[in-house]
Order: C-alpha cells, then structure tokens, then sequence
C-alpha cells in the first residue's frame, strides 16, 4: 500500500512540472521598433513636426520615454500614448537645416520587462524654411549719378536657384541686353552696352526667386536709381550772325530742355533779344519768341516762367506747347522771373529790379498783382516747406521777406533780419530744406536759420563773386564770370574747394547754371560773344574727380 502511494505522489510531482494543468507559458521575447516617423535618412522635414515610434508589443511606458534622447536636443516637450505607438511632441520648432539623431537606449522595457536587444538609432534632417532676403545692391536704391557703363549686382542672404532669380529679373525701362554671372550669393548683371544717360531705372527681382530649399524671396525687391549725364559741348544755333548780348543756360526741371537767349539789347523797340529752347538729346533748337529781353527763368516741370527785362512782363510758355505764349504786366518795370517758386503753390512769384517789390501770378485764375508791404528790390527767392524768402536787395533796406505761398499767398507774414547789415545787398539766396545761405553785396554767405525772427548761424567767405549756387547734399555748388573754375563750398564748415574745369571749357563762357535733374553745372556763351556759341556740361563726378 505505501508503494501504491508513494507512484501516485512522483506521478503527480511530474504533472506540475510539466504544467499539464494549463499553466501559460513566460515571455522571455525582447521588443522591437516596427516603424518610425520621420523615416531614418529623410530630408526636408518640417521643423513642426513631431517625433513617432511604433513597438512590437506593448511597452512599459515610463522606461520607454526615460530611454528615449536625441542629438542635438529636442527642445522639450510632451509624450502620448495610442496603443503601441509613442508620439512625442517637441514644445517649440526644431532648428532648420540640421540633423538630428534619436536614440532609444536598451533601457526600454515591454510590460515585463524585456528589454530591447538592441539600441535603436535613427536620424532625419529639418527642412530650410526661411525665406531667402536681398541684403545689398550696387546700385543702392535711390542712387543718383550711376555710370551708364555700370553693372548691377544684388547679394542675398543665402544661396539661391540661379534659375530661379535670373528669371525673376525685369527693369523698367529694359537695359539693354547683357549677361549674369555668380560669386557666392550674388549675381551680377552686366550689360553689352551702356545703358542711356539720365534715365531712371528701376530693377525688380520679383518672389519667383528662390533659395536652394525652393522658399520664394520673402518681398520682391524694387531698386531704382538714376543714371547720370556725360559731358557734353552743345553748339548753339543763333538767328544772328553777331550779337551783342547773350545769356546763360537754363535748364528745365526734367532735365530734357535747356533755355537760352541772344540778340541786341535795349530797353525799347530796338531790344532784338531771341529766345531759343534746345532739347538736349538730339541737339533740335526751337525759337520761341524774339524783341523781348529776358531776365530770369523759371520751369515747374509743366510751364516755363520768365521774367522779362523788356517790356516789363512776366512770360509763361506752356511746355507741351512753348509756342503757346501768355503775357502779363505785373507792374514791376523790370521783371524777374525767380528760382525760389514750387509748381504745387497757387500762385508763381516774381522780382524786380526797380524797388516794386513781389509780384505774384495766380496760375487758375490767371490774374496778377503785387504783394502789398513788399517794396523792395527782389533778384531772388528760396523755399522751405510753405514758406518763400525773399532777400531785400540793392540800395533796399536790409531783410528777407517771407510769404506763406499756401494759406496767406499775397501777403507778407513777416521780415527776417530787418536792417541787418549783414545781408545787406542780396542778391542770391538758396536753401538745403533747412537753412538760408543768403549772398550779401560783399561776395560773403550767410547761413541763416529763419526760425523766429532769423539767426545768422555762421558766415562764409569764399573770396570771390559765386553766381546762381546751388545747394547739393553737404555741399554748395558755384561757377562765377571771371574764370572757368567751379567752386564748392562745405556747407557746415565754409571750407571751401576751387575746381579748375577749363579743360572742359575750350571757349570762352559765361553765366554757370547748376542743373539739379542732371546733376551738374551748365555754362552759357560768353556775353557778346560773336563767333562761338557753345553750351557746355559738367557732371558733378567729373568736377568732383578734379
């Protein structure tokens, strides 16, 4: 019997060793990665995007996450769970244009805690997703002065489709034909031939440039400047054979025109003085009146105003038309036509010589008169903002009388520096926007600020007569009548430079006339000059280069 037991207990003993009563088997199978996101290898990839793994089997979360590292770091961020798929998603945008590595160690555990067998490592590259942007251009945007034999060159912040940007460059007007070429990041356009004298030009690259990741320019980039104006030796065709009388150069606003006089003198019937306009680019001389002397010119861009010496009027020639003359009496004797006018004012103004004061002209109404409490001798006038100032000059008392040429246009609102010995005698005045540089019966400047009742700031001595100056950025541009030298002036300091240009002035000359548009100074005929009629042009960079 204890035999028969004793069977029965081994027997059962081996039962349970072999789990015949059902008993599961153990996992003992380590984890795999079945799938990532974003794949190993990729490029291109947003830098939004969030970092995805996919496990065999389900995993024991906490070490699963603690496991998980990249380089460089991922900036921190929040981890999410659907089924065996771990998402994490960074707090903040990856960097652009950088690799990075994750890594999920063998610290990983499935829910028994099997590790993986293996650390897994995967890498994929963030897209770059910054707009490219053009840091610089040659020229610069608003340059004057350009070389029409120049090349344009435009720098971006990052390589760039050549394609692409060669493509997405236009001009208006069109340059003439040329050829891009790259150095780094930029491209220059250089064209076959030069481009046209004094024309402004205005480059676009529009967004259909492109960096190397496909990223459009973040704006269309729109340059324009302004090409300058080459020397230049025009001969004047006269009505006369000999005269006795000539007058300088005036240019007109749009650089296009110029306007000079000859003829007889006088003051009467036997004053014979011709008016011509030459149009600069093809030399074509027009006469546009004669037996009217002239005594200053005027153009806003749309008419031409012109002081007349006799008989005592003042001239408007239509500029789309300048055979369509107006006359008007402004009772001031000899009139002067003034510099110192804006084509937005109402009314035009003008000067005198015989001590009547500022007459004015109202462009509507077409209607004339003077402006009361303004009797003087007026050879000039300067603009700053809404303001004219006029300079007393010869025998008048000192003083610059100012008009408010928009809200009290035939009045005068009040006079600065009156009796001012300093001023006395002026003739010249001009402006840079801010102060008065006025010419005084000694040759000296006076550089006035008009606040208040006006301050003499500081005062200039260039040792000579400088006729019609012309403000220029930081400097003061003059010719004179005894010489051939062009004669520059610093405006803060009165240093002054003295341009010797008689290379470029092979006849004799007359009155310098500084041409804004072109960007350089005219010199007319010499007065009474009976063989060589000659205009010449100077190009500020010519005269600066001297």
């Amino acid at each position: 019997m204890k035999k028969i037991l004793l069977v029965l207990v081994v027997l059962l003993f081996s039962l349970v060793l072999s789990g015949c009563w059902g008993e599961k088997d153990i996992d003992t199978t380590s984890p795999t990665i079945t799938e990532i996101s974003p794949a190993d290898g990729d490029t291109e990839v947003d830098i939004s995007t969030a970092v995805s793994i996919t496990f065999s089997e389900e995993m024991n979360k906490d070490r699963v996450e603690k496991a998980l590292s990249s380089d460089p770091a991922i900036p921190s961020g929040t981890f999410s769970w659907s089924g065996t798929t771990l998402t994490f998603t960074p707090g903040s945008v990856l960097d652009e244009v950088t690799v990075y590595e994750i890594t999920v160690s063998t610290s990983a555990t499935d829910v028994v805690g099997n590790r993986l067998a293996n650390v897994y490592t995967f890498g994929f590259e963030t897209a770059d997703e910054t707009p490219p942007t053009a840091t610089e251009t040659s020229p610069f945007d608003g340059e004057t002065d350009i070389d029409i034999g120049s090349s344009i060159a435009i720098t971006f912040s990052e390589p760039m489709d050549t394609v692409s940007v060669e493509g997405a460059f236009s001009s208006i007007p069109n340059l003439p034909a040329g050829n891009f070429s790259w150095v780094g990041n930029t491209v220059t356009f250089t064209p076959d031939t030069d481009m046209d004298e004094l024309v402004e030009y205005e480059i676009t690259v529009s967004t259909d440039a492109t960096d190397l990741a496909g990223n459009p320019l973040e704006n269309a980039l729109l340059i324009g400047w302004k090409t300058s104006a080459s020397y230049k030796a025009i001969v004047l065709d006269s009505d006369f054979d000999s005269v006795t009388s000539n007058g300088g150069v005036v240019p007109s606003a749009d650089g296009k025109y110029f306007y000079w006089w000859d003829g007889t003198s006088g003051e009467g019937w036997d004053c014979n003085i011709h008016l011509y306009r030459v149009k600069i680019s093809d030399r074509s001389s027009q006469t546009l009146w004669t037996n009217r002397s002239i005594w200053g010119i005027y153009d806003d861009g749309v008419d031409t105003w012109v002081g007349n010496y006799y008989p005592y009027e003042g001239s408007r020639i239509l500029n789309e038309n300048p055979t369509d003359l107006t006359f008007r009496n402004l009772s001031l004797g000899h009139t002067i036509g003034l510099i110192g006018n804006r084509i937005d004012f109402p009314y035009v103004y003008f000067g005198t010589s015989q001590g009547m004061g500022i007459g004015y002209w109202n462009k509507a109404a077409d209607a004339t008169g003077l402006v009361p409490g303004s009797t003087a001798y007026i050879y000039q006038s300067a603009v700053i903002g809404n303001k004219i100032y006029f300079p007393r000059g010869h025998v008048s008392t000192p003083g610059i009388l100012v008009v408010d040429a928009v809200s009290n246009p035939t009045s005068v609102e009040k006079t600065l520096l009156n009796g001012d010995g300093r001023i006395k005698g002026s003739s010249e005045i001009i402006t840079d926007g801010v102060y008065l540089y006025v010419r005084n019966d000694t040759s000296e400047i006076q550089k006035i600020d008009p606040s208040g009742s006006g301050t003499i700031v500081a005062t200039f001595s260039p040792g000579m007569t400088l006729i019609n100056p012309a403000v220029v950025k930081d400097r003061i541009y003059a010719g004179t009548v005894v010489n051939k030298n062009v004669y520059i002036i610093n405006k803060e300091t009165g240093g002054v430079e003295a341009k010797d240009c008689s290379a470029y002035l092979p006849t004799a000359v007359g009155t310098p006339m500084w041409d804004h548009f072109n960007d350089g100074i005219w010199f007319g005929p010499f007065s009474g000059a009976t063989a060589s009629r000659t205009a010449y042009f100077i190009p500020r960079s010519l005269i600066d280069d001297l």
